[in-house]
């Protein structure tokens, strides 16, 4: 799977599921039957392998953290530790985007309190609850630093 993220390339169903037509035309290009991530983005974006229950050792802190269909498989305790641990390794404004199926309301009290969702066109995004208001009216694009989809690891 980390070969096929790392190679940008999704079926048109995958593509179907929440990304506008605009977007799809601006940074994909239609390669046989798949669609590619633009280059510009591409050398962007950091895939590693990680195992979520062991200590994260030396990797930083991101603009952005992708947990889908991955939490639903650990136990609530696991779940809390891995949601606590991830809280220092995302930037002040950056997003941590769980699949459908994961939710944090279930969380005890005080890690509940950390995370704040925030809706994000058809997406609910979550931050770290300190992290300033979010300000979609501007149209900035994805691949500008200021914009709230921008994604990079540091």
């Amino acid at each position: 799977m980390l070969e096929r993220v790392k190679a940008g390339r999704y079926s048109q169903v995958e593509v179907n599921r929440g990304l506008p037509a605009t977007s799809l035309v601006r940074y994909f290009t239609r390669v046989g039957r798949e669609w590619e991530v633009a280059e510009r983005l591409r050398e962007r974006v950091t895939v590693r392998h990680l195992n979520l229950a062991a200590p994260y050792v030396g990797l930083g802190t991101f603009d952005m953290i992708w947990l889908r269909n991955v939490l639903i498989y650990f136990d609530a305790e696991t779940k809390q530790d891995i949601l606590r641990r991830m809280l220092p390794m995302l930037q002040l404004d950056g997003f941590l985007l769980l699949g459908s199926s994961e939710t944090t309301l279930d969380l005890p009290a005080d890690l509940s309190a950390a995370w704040r969702r925030d809706p994000v066109g058809r997406v609910q995004v979550h931050r770290r609850a300190s992290a300033p208001p979010l300000d979609l009216s501007s149209t900035t694009s994805p691949s500008s630093p200021s914009s709230p989809l921008a994604s990079t690891g540091a």
